[in-house]
């Protein structure tokens, strides 16, 4: 099992031992072959999805790791194909007010992004190249971007 700090991952980005630009190879090493493999074409990279964590690489190099949590309270509901996820969020912990105090707390800034936002449905990206998509006020994307 390869393990992931949730919290960190929204913070800082940071997923597990996993690091930017690391490689294809080094992938598989650290998660296992994924359920999925989509190759890159021209104008798309690479897409491994291990449930409901996404690798996208470039040139066999990473330069996105996203997760989409469920809209459901039920940690049984989240697919994670392998990978232990600690400090998992609460739905109450997942509100936009909630998460907006956690990176404060952090003293990690965000703009909100007014192309990908929608009404109750804002997308933040942190100082730190961390995109949250909230989907009726609750986080349900975390994507960072390497």
């Amino acid at each position: 099992m390869h393990p992931v700090d949730l919290v960190d991952f929204i913070v800082t980005g940071s997923f597990g031992s996993l690091r930017p630009g690391v490689g294809y190879q080094d992938v598989i090493d650290e998660l296992g072959a994924p359920e999925h493999e989509e190759p890159a074409r021209r104008s798309s990279p690479m897409y491994l999805l291990y449930g409901d964590v996404e690798v996208r690489l470039r040139s066999l190099r990473v330069v996105l790791v996203a997760v989409t949590l469920s809209m459901e309270d039920d940690p049984a509901s989240f697919d994670s194909s392998g990978i232990e996820f600690t400090r998992m969020l609460p739905m109450a912990k997942r509100t936009v007010e909630a998460v907006g105090g956690l990176l404060r707390e952090s003293g990690v800034g965000w703009d909100v992004d007014p192309i990908m936002s929608d009404g109750d449905s804002p997308v933040w990206v942190t100082r730190r190249r961390v995109h949250l998509g909230f989907f009726s006020g609750l986080l349900q994307r975390i994507g960072a971007e390497y």
